[in-house]
């Protein structure tokens, strides 16, 4: 089902006219980061995990930013969506998680953009 709305999307938006693989959903059995993604993030936020307030939506976008090295790192460009800020998480926190996600000596150009928590597509016709 999840496929499918995926596929629908494409297609609606005529992107199977350069995207030709079929869309798959990446299941994680593990959500827990690596030592050495933590260690990038401890090092750029200049903060120790265990210290953090939020440790559990930190780790999970760490495990997103792996995700994206393992299976978009051939990709064109990739497309995220914007953690949240706020004011629980301080701010070298907050470019350290952007920074993992969008890493460029890794990873293809990065889109980062808001959104409302909700998987959307949005264009503009005439």
């Amino acid at each position: 089902e999840e496929i499918a709305k995926i596929q629908g999307l494409i297609n609606k938006f005529r992107l199977n006219k350069v995207y030709h693989d079929k869309p798959r959903i990446i299941y994680v059995k593990n959500n827990n980061p690596s030592k050495h993604t933590i260690s990038r993030f401890e090092n750029l936020s200049k903060c120790k995990i265990k210290n953090v307030s939020r440790k559990n939506v930190i780790l999970r976008w760490l495990k997103l930013s792996e995700l994206l090295n393992e299976y978009s790192k051939q990709s064109m460009i990739n497309v995220v969506t914007l953690p949240v800020p706020t004011s629980h998480i301080k701010p070298k926190q907050y470019i350290a998680i952007l920074n993992l996600l969008s890493d460029q000596n890794t990873l293809p150009p990065t889109i980062i953009m808001r959104g409302n928590g909700e998987q959307t597509l949005t264009f503009y016709s005439e």
